[in-house]
């Protein structure tokens, strides 16, 4: 490796150190904390691409750098859908979610 290709790397290296990641809290938990449920359900069930559809929700959602207030809102968040926008507003509606509720009573 030449002595420039070494100076490069170890200069790439050096700025890669300093950046650090800042981590925020989950402003969506509760929101997360229900469609992650409803997904593994789905993932028992055998419903691969629902539980996949779920899991890239929760993951949008806990990156998600503010409390999402409206299923519109959360429409607009890059892997939500509509059929799972319309699930965020019955959450935020009434606090819990229909689907979920006949999926652990149906146990």
């Amino acid at each position: 490796m030449s002595e420039a290709a070494k100076k490069k790397r170890k200069t790439s290296n050096r700025h890669t150190d300093e950046i650090q990641w800042k981590k925020h809290e989950n402003y969506n938990q509760k929101l997360t904390d229900i469609l992650s449920e409803v997904g593994e359900f789905e993932k028992v069930q055998g419903h691969k691409a629902k539980a996949k559809a779920y899991a890239k929700a929760v993951k949008a959602l806990t990156a998600y750098d503010k409390p999402v207030t409206s299923g519109d809102e959360a429409k607009k968040i890059d892997g939500i859908g509509v059929k799972i926008s319309a699930k965020i507003d019955e959450i935020l509606n009434t606090g819990s979610l229909n689907k979920l509720t006949k999926l652990q009573n149906d146990k």
